[in-house]
């Protein structure tokens, strides 16, 4: 007992004391405090989830789809536009194209020389192209990837050896042949040994000297399993090469555009039989390779958006549906002292375990979504790009998963906490569908969700309209039941075109042997493989040799008798090859119906003759008499 400062009478010390004791309490352990409140919510939580099967079943699916598609498209997104791509001054790199009609070349080896002898707005200069090998030796034999360029295709990307080094530029165009290997064939078929730099490999009969192996993750162009350095095979103006090329610091992008379209018109005055109306363009290297697909990602993300917010809006107007029927309990609990912050994190703490569970199922079926996505898009797509769920994209799926958490459970909420308890209990039926006010809210938002319904169907409209349209376009072959695969005779066993067309033409044979198989045909490129081979020149008898303005870029194929069936490609003119057209009869042409309006406009183009011709001198060439 104490006396009281103002007399009269004592007061109990214990009433004084518990409030600082309290505190001291709450101070000391308030760790232990908050673990025993967030356990009793989340144990509540569980008990209503339970209570509510059917409910809590709903709302985890709706959450789980909204967050895995949203989780797949962000990896999209991260990896095609927002993550900085594995390179060196990856913003000062660009690729150049030669373009003619709007038609997108590749550019000539003496274009690549004088660009990169004259150039002043680049400081970095690479060509490559891409050829597949056959490795032999020890093990057994194994296709290889090969991208054959220049040493200095590594110093522009800014990648360098873990081992051994880079072949001399000295010995680029020249016949030393050195290889530099990527990181996984060093691992896979050489055991990660480092005595490997140095040593010699066959490749298609040939032998090739070790230089270097390349860093893990390094993979450019497109899934490369050895470097070679570049030859002098190729005459100066066949169109081969990709290149690639680094602006120097400071150098804008029209800048060195304006230079490429002066080289062009230089190489125009040079080489006017096949530069005229050739064009030279820039494009920055992450453009080159996603450009095309970025306005479709942007349509995704806003579809994804879309799905997110009917997700969010079927979701909260399930949670105030309940909330609404159970306002009843919700009185009795506040009446009972229960604090109106209590009922916040209880519906908290079961919307998260809900969003939670969703984000599980969201995130596997975010994973099998983008597998499906990468394999819709195909192998164009690099490596180096990291498609991929990394720690980026699982703070983005938390993160969503905890913003549409609360988004979901604000208005509930909001609803539960202004509670009017008075009113509520004198109401006949606690388990009436509410007042006015209530029932205008259920509308406002079954209204948001069709309204985000409507959209999100127009949009889906949209995209399966955009979708028939684009199977329905003629490819000129059927595809259906078709499967490739790809054999390159090694050039040791097969050095001409008589023994590989005779193993090409004893393969399709016993292929056409198995059950099931109705046809066999070979090709060197696939359709929409994006490999296409341009020719230089193709001169057509009766016309002059003219301006290469006037003989765009042709792209040829070579193919076996049986191709055109096997990919059911109709022959509307002529005949389709035979078999006996070989080496020792007169070399025959199949045209398309474009090359024939390009050429004979308005005539018949059977029976007329072509050239092609693979040096400037108009020799090497081969001529055709066209039948179909």
């Amino acid at each position: 007992m104490a006396r009281s400062p103002m007399g009269g009478g004592f007061t109990p010390l214990d009433g004084v004391c518990r409030p600082l004791v309290d505190w001291r309490w709450h101070v000391g352990h308030v760790g232990g405090k908050l673990d025993v409140v967030m356990l009793r919510d989340v144990r509540l939580a569980f008990r209503l989830i339970i209570r509510h099967p059917a409910l809590s079943v709903a709302i985890a699916l709706t959450l789980a789809i909204a967050i895995g598609a949203a989780t797949a498209i962000f990896s999209l997104v991260q990896a095609l536009i927002l993550r900085p791509l594995p390179f060196a001054n990856v913003d000062r790199l660009v690729t150049i194209e030669a373009v003619l009609d709007a038609e997108e070349g590749r550019v000539a080896l003496r274009e690549y020389r004088d660009l990169e002898r004259d150039s002043r707005m680049f400081d970095g200069w690479a060509a490559y192209y891409r050829s597949q090998y056959n490795l032999t030796g020890a093990g057994a034999p194994q296709a290889l990837t090969c991208t054959i360029g220049t040493s200095t295709l590594f110093d522009v990307l800014g990648v360098r050896p873990i081992h051994g080094g880079i072949w001399p530029s000295r010995e680029d165009f020249t016949r030393q042949y050195r290889v530099v290997l990527s990181h996984r064939l060093w691992r896979e078929r050489f055991g990660a040994r480092p005595d490997v730099v140095g040593s010699t490999m066959v490749m298609d009969g040939g032998r090739y000297q070790v230089s270097g192996v390349l860093p893990a993750g390094f993979d450019y162009p497109l899934q490369t399993d050895v470097f070679r350095a570049i030859t002098d095979y190729d005459a100066p103006h066949v169109r081969r090469y990709s290149v690639l090329a680094r602006m120097r610091a400071g150098v804008a992008l029209d800048q060195a555009q304006a230079e490429l379209d002066s080289f062009a018109a230089r190489f125009a005055r040079m080489y006017p039989d096949t530069n005229v109306g050739v064009t030279l363009r820039a494009t920055p290297l992450r453009e080159a390779y996603v450009g095309r697909a970025r306005p479709y990602l942007w349509l995704l993300v806003a579809a994804v958006g879309l799905l997110t917010a009917i997700a969010c809006v079927n979701v909260t107007n399930l949670l105030l549906s309940r909330a609404i029927a159970s306002s009843g309990d919700t009185a009795v609990r506040l009446a009972m002292g229960a604090e109106r912050h209590h009922l916040v994190r209880h519906a908290l703490a079961e919307v998260l375990l809900l969003a939670i569970a969703g984000a599980v199922l969201g995130g596997v079926g975010g994973w099998w979504a983008l597998r499906g996505l990468t394999a819709m898009i195909g192998t164009d797509l690099p490596p180096w790009l990291g498609v991929e769920l990394d720690v980026t994209v699982w703070l983005f799926a938390a993160t969503t998963t905890l913003l549409t958490a609360i988004a979901v459970v604000a208005l509930p909420v909001s609803y539960a906490v202004r509670t009017d308890v008075d009113r509520v209990l004198r109401q006949e039926s606690h388990r009436s569908a509410g007042n006015r006010a209530q029932q205008t809210t259920r509308r406002l938002l079954l209204g948001g969700q069709a309204a985000f319904a409507t959209i999100l169907l127009v949009m889906a409209a949209l995209f399966g309209g955009a979708l028939r349209e684009l199977l329905r376009v003629d490819t000129g072959f059927n595809s259906r039941g078709v499967l490739t695969f790809r054999v390159d005779p090694p050039w040791g066993r097969y050095p001409d075109i008589a023994t590989t067309s005779e193993f090409y033409r004893r393969a399709t044979e016993r292929l056409v042997m198995i059950p099931g198989v109705e046809a066999a045909g070979t090709n060197n490129l696939l359709p929409f493989s994006g490999l296409e081979l341009s020719s230089p020149r193709v001169l057509v008898e009766g016309r002059a040799s003219g301006r290469a303005d006037e003989e765009p870029f042709i792209n040829f194929q070579l193919i076996d008798a049986a191709y055109f069936r096997a990919m059911g490609i109709p022959v509307l003119q002529g005949r389709t090859f035979a078999w006996t057209d070989d080496a020792s009869s007169p070399p025959v042409a199949v045209v398309s119906t474009r090359t024939a309006q390009r050429f004979w406009p308005g005539e018949d183009a059977l029976g007329r003759r072509i050239r092609v011709v693979w040096n400037q001198q108009g020799t090497g060439g081969g001529e055709a008499l066209t039948y179909g």
